[in-house]
């Protein structure tokens, strides 16, 4: 609802007081809104014509802002489900040996937590994990397969480095 305020800078048609303070000497001063969308600054004292609706809105903006300022409980932070890992299952695959180049059996372990897949074997663990948080929908086919790739490769490092290190210590 809008009013006018009358001073020596004229007649204004204030549509809204966006905030304001009250002078020891009662002057008003405020950041206005004019009905025709300008924003400005003004003073004004007690005799002015506007001034008695200028105060009340004021008033009201200071309570809200004393509101606004009152201390509050920090807000919990976003909650983060927890992940409980499922039990051990044996599963198996089929892959090719790069050192017999034939197709060789291996039978580990899997779990996963709804989040992520863990593969296990013989002590060699790896895993594929999904970000949800990133929107990633959660594929417990996809991620035990790139799970069990990366046994896989990790298997074929070890036994390439045990070959050759055992081959080292041989000529030395």
């Amino acid at each position: 609802m809008s009013f006018v305020v009358k001073g020596s800078f004229g007649e204004i048609e204030v549509d809204c007081i966006i905030n304001g303070l009250i002078t020891p000497n009662k002057m008003i001063m405020f950041n206005a809104m004019l009905v025709d969308g300008r924003k400005i600054f003004v003073g004004i004292a007690p005799i002015n014509k506007g001034y008695q609706e200028a105060l009340e809105q004021i008033q009201e903006i200071n309570k809200i802002l004393e509101g606004a300022n009152c201390k509050k409980e920090k807000a919990a932070p976003a909650h983060k489900p927890k992940y409980k890992w499922g039990d051990w299952k044996e599963v198996y695959t089929y892959f090719m040996d790069p050192f017999s180049r034939r197709e060789k059996l291996l039978v580990y372990n899997v779990r996963t937590n709804g989040k992520r897949v863990q593969v296990e074997f013989d002590g060699v663990k790896a895993m594929a994990s999904c970000n949800i948080e990133a929107g990633d929908q959660f594929d417990y086919k996809f991620g035990r397969e790139l799970a069990e790739r990366r046994l896989i490769a990790k298997l074929i490092e070890k036994r390439a480095n045990s070959y050759y290190i055992s081959k080292i210590n041989k000529t030395n």
